[in-house]
């Protein structure tokens, strides 16, 4: 019988990081009351749909301590789902800014 190397432990995560990265390309500094027109009180809002729409996750992203930002500054911030093995299938991840505009991408549990 062939060498066969031994298999890697299977790993359950009990939750996924969503990180959402925010930078200031611009030559200039942003201010949030000068420079953006927020339609809410959020930042940004994280919601998760799975694969027959239902929305299984939301969660945003306040103002709180966020003025503005420099030339060149990066924010980083992480938002938290948990997860539990019975959640197998494809889900749908929204990044929707305060500010207008959103993100979408997709992911798989399996």
């Amino acid at each position: 019988m062939p060498w066969r190397p031994p298999k890697a432990p299977e790993v359950l995560h009990t939750s996924l990081d969503i990180d959402v990265t925010l930078s200031n390309d611009n030559d200039r500094a942003l201010s949030l009351d000068q420079d953006f027109n927020f339609r809410s009180d959020e930042l940004f809002v994280v919601t998760i749909t799975n694969e027959n729409g239902v929305e299984v996750f939301k969660e945003g992203k306040g103002l709180q301590g966020v003025r503005g930002w420099d030339v060149g500054e990066v924010k980083k911030f992480s938002v938290t789902w948990p997860v539990k093995p019975d959640m197998v299938g494809s889900y749908l991840i929204t990044v929707k800014f305060g500010f207008g505009g959103q993100l979408t991408a997709g992911t798989r549990l399996k």
